[in-house]
């Protein structure tokens, strides 16, 4: 027998009992129903009755027990503790047909006889228990269909005896058959959004504040035209007047019923749709003058390389040179050469002054400002793999994802001033340097460090005379035919980009040069020595200077006295020279920086000044710390540059832009387009 249960069996055996009662109130005919519903009479209590006007009661359950149920409780009670199994500790399911009609006389389960005449039906439990005859299950007294019985029991509700039948077909006739349903019209949300602006053109105040010129309200206050009786707002707003007041102004203004919900409020959640709205571009008349050109004319050289010899009618001498020709004016002062140029293509390039020939392999000297260009395609070998120019960007994290390089044409147009400086020692054909410099993903699009090309940078072979840094006129350099291909410069031939080529990708570093055949350039080129561009490490040339026979042989000559007793430099007489590999090898260790100086911040506090393109122009003075809290040079870093570089601390220096510092590249090429001239000046363009 499956198990139950004892709510549910309770629940069992009480319906059971109602239907009981129900099958004896119809067999018997002869109960009056009315009077045992239950209805809420006049002052509000439930009560049993049978007036038709008061409301009837209606019950989720149809047995409600009253109070004094004993003989229901006892019943109920007694039956569940029958089916109650001990072994499992749980209650069996009963039969169905657990209850039946007592008769008169009849012998009670546990072998009573009725005590009384039956006069009213009466409903007892049949004796049969789960457990068959071995076990007699307890009864109660058998429950009586009498009123008490009949009041406990609710949702009694009168039927009509009498029904009207309707003819179908003079329905028909008659009624209309077309049915509506009475359903309220759906809004869309275009008639939502028309309610809105009615509704919101009835609510703002109907008059706006009177503003002067700086946008002040006159003749009240703000607080005035929100209260009753303000002069554009005569009734107010409703956190002053709730029953005909208009949608308050300010945020100040407002009460605690109309937070977030005055004009003020509406109109600062709509900035947040509108902004591109609000920022309107006015057309204004340009007054600017138009510049009138005060020459007559220029000279048009159709070519590059095309020349003009100038020269002095009197004398060899054009203000370069000097009383002195070892010692000209220009490598011991230096010089500024400039010049208007427009670009009549985008592919060629050449030079575009010169003074001597600083590239040539004898006797080299002088100086040439020149301009190169570079296709996208172009092919360069580093570190032993070919690519061009765009593969070796797309592919390099040298290059920040903004970066401008070939993105607005296939080709690049540089400016580059290359100088051969005058030698600091014999035999040597000086420094053949540059006007590249470092820059800064940050700053420039990139990153690349200045290479050091004087005597006394690492990268620095003067007997390689010509090959400048990327010099695609000279990009591959044959070790074996110069001498090379066992010494020094072959064991450092990765610091020459393993081709040779002085580093192909350092081209990027010139001044760059827009691609406007339309535009003119100005040009200003300049050469100071005075400038401090690498320090001097303390290695004495002095000390590697070695004594050359006419065969070229090493002498045992130690001195210069002795080595050049019969003469030197002329045919058949010795050399004294400085022996190249054991002075770079010694001097190799100071890189390209030899002063600190160059690994401290710039003045973005980011980027060291070794890659700070500004400083390398003479723009930027070094951040230098006087050991006492401050700075000699520069400034102190600030908290937040110090928060963003873990190489910054408290009292550390960094640099400050100015005009004229003092360091920097003695090599130095700047352009301004004739647009950016004029529009400085106050012209239009």
């Amino acid at each position: 027998m499956a198990s139950i249960n004892q709510e549910n069996l309770r629940n069992q055996t009480r319906e059971q009992i109602v239907d009981f009662v129900l099958e004896v109130i119809i067999k018997n005919g002869t109960y009056s129903l009315d009077k045992h519903k239950r209805i809420i009479d006049e002052s509000g209590n439930i009560v049993f009755g049978n007036q038709s006007q008061d409301a009837v009661v209606i019950y989720q359950q149809d047995f409600q027990e009253a109070p004094n149920s004993g003989k229901f409780t006892e019943l109920i009670d007694n039956i569940t503790d029958c089916f109650w199994d001990a072994e499992t500790s749980t209650y069996r399911e009963p039969s169905i047909d657990m209850f039946r009609w007592l008769e008169p006389g009849e012998i009670l389960p546990g072998g009573n006889t009725y005590p009384y005449p039956i006069v009213l039906p009466e409903i007892a439990y049949d004796g049969s228990n789960p457990f068959g005859s071995a076990r007699q299950c307890p009864t109660a007294n058998p429950i009586p269909v009498d009123n008490f019985t009949l009041n406990q029991l609710s949702n009694f509700t009168s039927l009509q005896s009498l029904k009207t039948i309707i003819d179908v077909d003079d329905a028909k006739e008659i009624l209309d058959t077309t049915i509506f349903e009475l359903l309220p019209k759906a809004t869309l949300r275009q008639d939502q959004i028309n309610k809105f602006f009615k509704d919101y053109g009835n609510l703002k105040p109907p008059i706006p504040p009177s503003f002067d010129f700086d946008g002040n309200i006159t003749n009240e206050s703000s607080l005035e035209y929100d209260d009753v009786g303000g002069a554009n707002n005569e009734q107010g707003s409703i956190s002053f007047n709730k029953q005909d007041g208009y949608i308050t102004r300010v945020d100040d203004n407002v009460d605690t019923d109309n937070v977030n919900k005055s004009l003020e409020w509406l109109r600062d959640d709509l900035n947040n749709y509108l902004k591109d709205v609000d920022k309107k571009i006015t057309n204004i008349e340009d007054e600017r003058p138009e510049y009138t050109s005060k020459s007559k004319g220029y000279l048009k050289i159709r070519n590059l390389n095309q020349a003009i010899i100038v020269r002095n009618e009197e004398s060899d001498d054009i203000g370069l040179i000097g009383p002195d020709s070892d010692n000209p004016i220009w490598q011991k002062d230096g010089f500024t050469v400039t010049m208007w140029v427009k670009f009549l293509d985008k592919v060629n390039g050449g030079t575009l002054f010169n003074f001597g020939n600083p590239f040539r392999e004898m006797r080299p000297y002088g100086f040439s400002l020149e301009t190169f260009v570079l296709h996208k395609d172009d092919k360069f070998v580093h570190n032993e793999v070919e690519q061009t120019f765009e593969e070796y960007i797309n592919a390099s994290d040298d290059f920040d994802s903004d970066h401008t390089y070939f993105k607005n044409d296939d080709y690049e147009r540089f400016v580059r001033l290359v100088v051969r400086e005058k030698s600091s020692y014999p035999g040597s054909f000086g420094s053949l340097i540059d006007s590249h410099a470092g820059t800064s993903r940050s700053y420039d699009g990139f990153v690349s460090k200045r290479i050091n090309t004087s005597e006394f940078g690492y990268n620095y072979v003067p007997t390689l005379a010509g090959k400048m840094l990327g010099d695609a006129r000279n990009s591959q350099i044959n070790w074996s035919t110069e001498g090379y291909e066992d010494g020094w410069l072959a064991s450092n031939f990765a610091e020459f980009g393993n081709d040779g080529s002085f580093w192909p990708r350092k081209l990027l570093s010139h001044t760059r040069v827009p691609v406007d055949l339309d535009e003119w350039y100005f040009i200003v080129a300049t050469y100071n020595p005075d400038i401090d561009e690498y320090g001097t490490p303390s290695v004495d040339p002095d000390s590697f200077m070695i004594c050359i026979d006419s065969n070229g042989d090493l002498t045992a000559d130690s001195t210069q006295e002795d080595c050049c007793e019969n003469g030197c430099g002329g045919d058949g007489q010795n050399t004294w020279t400085l022996d190249d590999e054991a002075y770079q090898m010694a001097i190799g260790a100071y890189g390209s920086f030899t002063p600190s100086v160059y690994d401290s911040y710039g003045p973005d506090g980011a980027n060291t000044l070794k890659y700070y393109s500004d400083f390398w122009r003479g723009d930027v003075v070094p951040g230098i710390s006087d050991g006492n809290g401050g700075c000699t040079s520069g400034r102190l870093a600030t908290a937040e540059e110090i928060s963003n570089n873990d190489n910054l601390n408290e009292g550390d220096c960094v640099g400050l832009h100015t005009n004229h510092s003092g360091y920097g590249a003695k090599c130095k090429v700047e352009i301004i387009s004739r647009s950016d001239l004029l529009r400085a000046r106050g012209y239009k363009k």
